[in-house]
């Protein structure tokens, strides 16, 4: 298992190279992998230092953990009480994205103003996107 916050550099194993492989293959295929582990731990590196903090920050909410940073500087007597809003907050909003996928299409009517062109209201209102599956 993977620490958190460390790259698990094992995702991409050196395949073995085959009896029919030439040296200059198995050269390019070692050259290709370690491109390949020096982008991932790059890119790694790039997301850990902006992103992985707020990442963490963000799954302890989802669920309802305390955070360990605030929990060090408690004292034994003070509260260690987390309102865990996000769970309730992510299910509304995954439902109404989902309710509103799944309805009728079209989810949105156009008509023409009081000066507007029936036509380019119809020809409006073809052109928008199905949200249906």
């Amino acid at each position: 298992m993977a620490v958190p916050n460390q790259p698990d550099l094992n995702t991409f194993p050196l395949q073995a190279a085959s009896a029919g492989d030439s040296q200059l293959a198995v050269q390019r295929k070692e050259d290709l992998v370690g491109y390949v582990k020096s982008f991932y731990r790059a890119s790694w590196d790039w997301r850990s230092t902006r992103y992985h903090a707020q990442w963490d920050k963000f799954d302890r909410n989802y669920h309802s953990l305390y955070d360990p940073v605030l929990l060090a500087r408690k004292e034994p007597w003070q509260s260690h009480m987390f309102v865990g809003v996000t769970v309730q907050n992510v299910e509304t909003i995954t439902s109404q994205i989902y309710k509103t996928m799944m309805a009728p299409s079209p989810p949105v009517e156009v008509e023409a103003g009081p000066d507007g062109d029936p036509l380019q209201a119809e020809l409006i209102q073809d052109a928008g996107p199905s949200m249906t599956p």
